[in-house]
């Protein structure tokens, strides 16, 4: 009975963000290479090894859709202050370090352990995305700024106009990249939202297909292992979402309830 066979359930990822549904899109490539890897010539029915291959390709259209635009996005202007400012803040660390060198004791020395001690509290890397690095640094300035002790430190090493400067990159980098982000949530190219629903559409016709092959099939469980990884992993990052998931509830409908079938796989109509 199709009650004891496993099959994909739950399977509609409309819902998805995308970020979401292109790390189920790596997940959902590998599993179905093994499948068919695995599966010597001719076992596994000439219409699911189409579903499986038109669905590697779709995901692979999506994912350099979301590629492209995103290397697109990265202005050579957001570069530019990126690196005035990392060099900037790769000669005030210099700074630093060379007062503690230079001055063993005395009033400078106090002053750059106090500033050595503030900037190792502080994730300055320039290894880090751009908005990750522009909100520790920024972070670090305002400690700075609030603190009498590192403020006369500042001064008293003549760090003041560095400092500044560098709040003035750290203020330009953060307004060109919001504005950026905002110009790309606002432009979201029609390709990336045609290569989805592609892909959701080679997605759903996979599970038809596959779902209904391991109704046919005599191997009740050729298919048992690939479903019950997919049908884990979709439990996983469907509680991963939960949280963010609107309060409106969604109709239930083909996909979020019982098991899709493909009816032409099983002889009906």
């Amino acid at each position: 009975m199709v009650e004891d066979i496993k099959l994909i359930k739950h399977w509609d990822v409309a819902h998805f963000q995308d970020t979401l549904l292109l790390t189920f899109w790596g997940f959902i490539s590998d599993e179905v290479r093994q499948l068919l890897y695995l599966q010597p010539g001719g076992v596994l029915p000439a219409k699911l090894v189409t579903a499986s291959n038109e669905l590697l390709t779709a995901i692979a259209s999506m994912n350099t859709a979301f590629m492209m635009v995103d290397t697109k996005s990265m202005s050579a202007e957001i570069k530019r202050l990126d690196d005035e400012r990392d060099s900037l803040l790769r000669g005030v660390k210099q700074m630093v370090a060379a007062f503690l060198k230079v001055s063993p004791t005395g009033e400078q020395h106090v002053a750059a352990e106090a500033l050595q001690q503030s900037i190792d509290d502080f994730v300055l890397d320039p290894r880090l995305s751009y908005l990750l690095e522009n909100t520790e640094i920024t972070a670090w300035l305002d400690f700075v700024s609030d603190s009498d002790e590192l403020t006369h430190a500042v001064e008293l090493l003549g760090l003041t106009d560095s400092l500044r400067r560098l709040g003035e990159l750290c203020a330009a980098l953060q307004s060109l990249i919001s504005e950026r982000n905002s110009e790309y949530l606002r432009k979201k190219s029609m390709q990336q939202r045609f290569r989805r629903k592609q892909s959701e559409a080679r997605w759903k016709t996979f599970v038809l297909v596959l779902n209904a092959a391991a109704v046919m099939d005599d191997d009740e469980q050729r298919y048992e292992d690939f479903v019950n990884v997919v049908n884990l992993k979709l439990k996983e990052l469907r509680r991963l979402m939960r949280h963010t998931r609107s309060k409106n509830p969604r109709k239930r409908g083909v996909g979020i309830g019982k098991p899709a079938i493909d009816p032409s796989l099983m002889g009906g109509e």
